[in-house]
């Protein structure tokens, strides 16, 4: 009888092991999938006009696929101005993104002084 009590506390201690392992990768497989998503659609959101320390990352290289996103598109995702300014060199200064042609791309949709602390810099 002792040998199936220690049969028994072994089979729980596996199953707590493996429950553990499953929780641990389950929770590294949503952090990836989170942190993707966060990467590929600009977010975290933040207000238009509000300054803000760190830019969203750009790619060094223009991506394959064609400009898609107007600038009103880019400010409901979320983008900072320095993530816009980021993307619009990525995708070689596209004139759509730049109304006016004077070099500063989606001035209509940022407050002035975001714009000004962005190229002063």
């Amino acid at each position: 009888m002792g040998r199936s009590r220690q049969l028994g506390s072994r089979a729980a201690a596996l199953r707590a092991v493996s429950a553990g392992m499953a929780a641990g990768v389950l929770a590294v497989l949503v952090t990836f999938a989170v942190v993707r998503a966060t990467y590929e659609t600009g977010a975290p959101a933040k207000v238009a006009d509000a300054p803000t320390p760190s830019a969203r990352k750009t790619p060094a290289v223009a991506p394959s696929s064609p400009v898609r996103l107007r600038c009103e598109e880019l400010v409901a995702r979320g983008y900072t101005y320095p993530g816009v300014v980021g993307y619009w060199r990525a995708y070689g200064r596209p004139p759509e993104l730049d109304a006016d042609g004077n070099g500063i791309p989606c001035e209509e949709e940022y407050a002035p002084p975001v714009i000004d602390q962005f190229w002063q810099q």
